[in-house]
C-alpha cells in the first residue's frame, strides 16, 4: 500500500499528521478483504462487515512504503474471518481479523446512501483538527445517567467519501474517545488521540437510514492511556458497539 495517498486524496487527510491514521490502514484492510472474498467465491461478493479486532501497536510512518497483508480467510457457511496485517519495514504497525456476513438478508452497505447529516458538527477547535469538515461527531452533551453522547455528523451522501463507512464509524469514535480523554484531563491542547486497538461489533440486516448516536457507558483512565466504551444507536435503536483505546 503507498502511504502517501493518504496526503491528499483520502479522506483521512490531514497535513498536522507525521504519520497514517489507524483509521486509513483499517479501512484499506476492510476494502481489501472485501475484493479478496468475492475473487475466492462469487457467493462471497456480497460482503457485510460484522465485527474487527485491530491492534496498532506502532505508527505507521508516512512517505515509508507499507505492506498490507491478508492471511487465509475462514470461510464457513454465511460468514468469513479474514485476518489481516500492515508492516512497514520489519515493524508491525496494524494486525487484526475482520469478519463479515454473506446473507441475502444483509444490504451490502452500512449506511444508506441517501443519509444526510442529522445537525451540526462540533467546533473543530474542540480537537483542534485543522478543517470543520473532518469533525465526524456534533456537539458532545451529558444524558440525565452523565454519559456523554454525540451525534455521528458524517458526509451528506457516505458514498462520497471514497472509504468503508465503518471506516467512518471508527474515526468518529475516535472523536468521541478524545473528547472524552479530554474530560478527564488526559487531552492536551494540540495533541491527537491515536487508537491503539479497536473492538467493534455492526448489527446485520437493513441498511442505517441515519447517522448513529454515540453513547460513551463509560472509561477507564490509567496512565496517560484512556479506553472508551461506546454504544451505537440508529433512530433510538442498538445497531453496534466499540471498545477503543488510546492515548
Amino acid at each position: 500500500m503507498g502511504t502517501d495517498e493518504v496526503k491528499g486524496d483520502s479522506f483521512f487527510a490531514d497535513p498536522t499528521l507525521d504519520h497514517v491514521p489507524p483509521a486509513a490502514l483499517f479501512d484499506a484492510a476492510v476494502r481489501a478483504a472485501t475484493t479478496m472474498l468475492g475473487r475466492i467465491d462469487p457467493d462471497r461478493m456480497s460482503s457485510r462487515l460484522r465485527s474487527v479486532e485491530a491492534k496498532f501497536p506502532g505508527l505507521c510512518e508516512r512517505g515509508v512504503p507499507a505492506d498490507l497483508r491478508l492471511g487465509f480467510p475462514d470461510l464457513r457457511p454465511g460468514t468469513s474471518c479474514v485476518p489481516f496485517e500492515v508492516i512497514q519495514g520489519a515493524v508491525v504497525v496494524c494486525v487484526g481479523r475482520l469478519w463479515m456476513s454473506h446473507s441475502d438478508d444483509d444490504d451490502d452497505e452500512l449506511l444508506a446512501p441517501w443519509i444526510m447529516s442529522p445537525g451540526r458538527r462540533a467546533g473543530h477547535g474542540l480537537l483542534d483538527a485543522q478543517a470543520s469538515w473532518r469533525m465526524l461527531i456534533g456537539p458532545p452533551r451529558k444524558t440525565t445517567e452523565d454519559y456523554l453522547v454525540a451525534d455521528m455528523v458524517g458526509p451528506s451522501a457516505p458514498g462520497d467519501a471514497g472509504v468503508h463507512a465503518a471506516s467512518l464509524v471508527l474515526e468518529a469514535a475516535r472523536q468521541v474517545a478524545a473528547v472524552v480523554a479530554k474530560a478527564s484531563g488526559n487531552g492536551r491542547k494540540n495533541s491527537y488521540f491515536t487508537v491503539s486497538s479497536i473492538e467493534m461489533s455492526l448489527s446485520a440486516g437493513e441498511s442505517w437510514e441515519s447517522y448513529p448516536e454515540m453513547i460513551c457507558h463509560g472509561w477507564e483512565v490509567a496512565r496517560r492511556r484512556v479506553s472508551a466504551s461506546i454504544a451505537l444507536h440508529v433512530d433510538g435503536v442498538p445497531r453496534g458497539s466499540l471498545v477503543i483505546d488510546g492515548r
